[in-house]
């Protein structure tokens, strides 16, 4: 049985130990049902690369990843259903943040304006801010340059320092960054919202056998759901979970496939 598990999506450093504590229960639950799970997460500054590993056994990804970034040899097992704003029944958005010190009023302000995202294969912070452009604006080119931040938090961060005049920011991760940086979320206003789609997955590798996902399945559904858990659920503002498979994330490809090419703004620029 594989015996690597990370949880790097909403993993911040600021509440890893409330991570970590998630992790033992979920543990605990697998332990029960006899799966060998192991004492401590994976942490990686690249993700992705656990995400192939023979040996993984438990993750958690983005819908983008799934859909768009080809890693067909992940499937959902089940979708967490979280307790912020804009989050519910295992949906999400994206905020559209500015600068309260800015005189952006709308998404016509935003023409010719730099935009921070948090990487190209994020939907969250990048698919989902051209969606939400798209929509107000219509497809075109709008003058907008992109600027790769790293993270949400640093696009927040570039956002309320000026260097960004907007930022697409998963509604998850701006109700866990205002939980240990409220000083920041208090610089920033919501412009709008992003489309809404399926939250990002707790998932297993394609090739797992059928007994083994269905017990993965059970052990994350007690963990989700269990009375004794509830104590650490609430420490990451966990309600339950529901399950959801790739079909539920068809959206994220059709946004990505309707817009690529008719927002030119957005494409991946070269490196030089």
């Amino acid at each position: 049985m594989p015996y690597l598990a990370s949880l790097p999506m909403y993993d911040h450093a600021p509440i890893a130990g409330k991570t970590d504590l998630w992790w033992q229960v979920i543990r605990n639950e697998l332990l029960l049902r006899g799966i060998a799970a192991p004492n401590h997460l994976t942490r990686s500054d690249d993700s992705r690369s656990i995400w192939r590993n023979p040996e993984l056994l438990l993750t958690q990804c983005c819908g983008y990843d799934l859909m768009v970034n080809g890693y067909e040899e992940l499937e959902p097992i089940v979708t967490p259903v979280y307790g912020y704003d804009d989050s519910e029944d295992g949906t999400y958005c994206s905020y559209i943040v500015v600068s309260k010190a800015s005189n952006i009023g709308t998404a016509s302000d935003l023409k010719n304006s730099r935009l921070a995202i948090n990487g190209y294969r994020s939907h969250s912070g990048y698919n989902a801010m051209r969606e939400f452009m798209a929509e107000e604006l219509g497809p075109g080119q709008h003058g907008q340059d992109l600027v790769v931040s790293g993270s949400h938090y640093n696009s927040m961060k570039m956002v309320a320092d000026g260097e960004a005049s907007a930022g697409a920011i998963d509604c998850v991760t701006y109700g866990i960054v205002k939980s240990y940086a409220p000083a920041l979320v208090e610089q920033l206003s919501i412009l709008g919202k992003s489309p809404t789609h399926a939250v990002l997955p707790y998932a297993v590798p394609s090739i797992m056998n059928g007994e083994a996902k269905a017990m993965l399945q059970s052990a994350l559904f007690a963990a989700f759901n269990s009375p004794e858990h509830q104590d650490v659920r609430d420490q990451l503002n966990i309600v339950t979970c529901v399950s959801k498979t790739r079909a539920d994330y068809n959206s994220i490809k059709e946004a990505e496939e309707k817009w690529r090419e008719k927002m030119p703004d957005f494409l991946r620029k070269p490196s030089h």
